[in-house]
């Protein structure tokens, strides 16, 4: 990594909609005082459909792919971690050789997964998980039809269960009952939530 003197640079990583079962969109921008021909960005590994965008005079414009190297960090070997100062990073470099100034990265990331185990014909287990950090995801489940007042949603961590909203309840034949459910997780690396439907005293 070359090191440009008197350029300074203002990074900014924005999660678009996150969402289960979908590869969530990233923005990352750079901004510098003045401009270059040799700027490096990081995004994670595992990223997918990357485009790199100039910004000049306000215009967006997709940089032509050969002008953008992809580095992957060297591996560390077994015996050399003990040996090692600070974390492997799970990160690629694109050295991006085109005369810029701001740059916007757009890149996916892999989808956060669903699990799911039916307790029984009234109650559902769903684990939402991701190694990838992720904020405001929005989660959905299929249910037995049922009323929407006997729907209940918890959050179960450490057998400990505390009941959360449901955002929205959706019948999806159009018979007035609900069959799915979505609500929102605030955040990821995994999370546990029990759908119960209550018995009808009726």
């Amino acid at each position: 990594l070359i090191i440009i003197e008197n350029i300074s640079k203002i990074e900014e990583t924005i999660q678009e909609k996150a969402e289960i079962n979908k590869p969530v969109k990233w923005i990352k921008k750079i901004r510098l005082n003045q401009t270059t021909n040799n700027l490096t960005v990081t995004i994670p590994q595992n990223s997918s459909n990357i485009k790199v965008n100039k910004i000049v005079n306000e215009i967006k414009e997709e940089i032509d792919p050969s002008k953008i190297k992809i580095k992957e960090p060297k591996g560390i070997k077994e015996k050399d971690i003990k040996e090692e100062v600070g974390e492997i990073k799970n990160e690629i470099e694109l050295a991006i050789e085109d005369n810029v100034n701001e740059v916007e990265v757009e890149y996916y990331t892999e989808a956060p997964s669903v699990i799911e185990k039916e307790i029984d014909a009234n109650k559902k287990q769903v684990t939402i998980s991701s190694d990838t950090h992720y904020t405001n995801i929005t989660a959905y489940t299929n249910i037995r039809e049922a009323r929407k007042d006997l729907i209940k949603l918890y959050r179960v961590a450490n057998e400990v269960r505390e009941q959360i909203p449901i955002i929205d309840y959706i019948d999806t034949n159009n018979n007035l009952l609900i069959d799915k459910i979505t609500w929102m997780v605030p955040a990821l690396s995994s999370e546990t939530y029990e759908v119960i439907i209550e018995i009808s005293k009726a």
